[in-house]
């Protein structure tokens, strides 16, 4: 299963390992957007635990995770629309 990954800027998109705006992650079939967020945490981790970043930084304090169907957090339990694109963005964007 693919899940479309759009970062809103490039230096989220490394401190998620990235060097793209936008990618496609690999994972397998059924996978729920629960497991999406996992993996992502997972990744992210594997980079801070190397680089300047706060190493005690929680992922959903940090980040949103948007889809068609809303907040990840909210759906985790849904299975991944494979035509979804999921935004990643600063907690704090907007007004």
């Amino acid at each position: 299963m693919k899940a479309k990954i759009r970062y809103l800027s490039y230096e989220i998109a490394k401190r998620f390992g990235s060097y793209k705006k936008r990618e496609i992650i690999h994972l397998p079939d059924n996978s729920t957007y629960g497991q999406l967020l996992v993996f992502l945490e997972k990744r992210y981790r594997k980079i801070t635990e190397q680089s300047r970043y706060e190493k005690n930084e929680k992922v959903l304090d940090s980040f949103i995770f948007l889809s068609d169907k809303g907040p990840l957090h909210r759906v985790r339990d849904k299975n991944i629309d494979p035509n979804d694109e999921i935004l990643v963005a600063y907690a704090d964007v907007g007004g």
